[in-house]
């Protein structure tokens, strides 16, 4: 019975190891520095990172699809 226990402590403390790992690992990420936006978007004078952001914001902004006319053909 004793060796359970063990086992069992010695998992959860691997785990909470892990997790504070992964806490710092987070938290080094955020303190980077981020790459400036290089996508403008020329109808309301926006910069985005990723192109979701763009679509996202012609969807919900501009009534848009976020599609081009040649994509909606296919």
């Amino acid at each position: 019975p004793g060796t359970l226990k063990l086992r069992t402590d010695h998992f959860e403390a691997e785990q909470q190891r892990k997790e504070e790992e992964k806490r710092q690992e987070r938290k080094w990420r955020l303190q980077q520095p981020q790459p400036p936006p290089r996508i403008h978007y020329e109808l309301c004078n926006r910069y985005f990172h990723a192109r979701i952001g763009l679509i996202g914001n012609q969807r919900h902004k501009h009534g848009q699809s976020g599609r081009s006319s040649q994509e909606e053909a296919e």
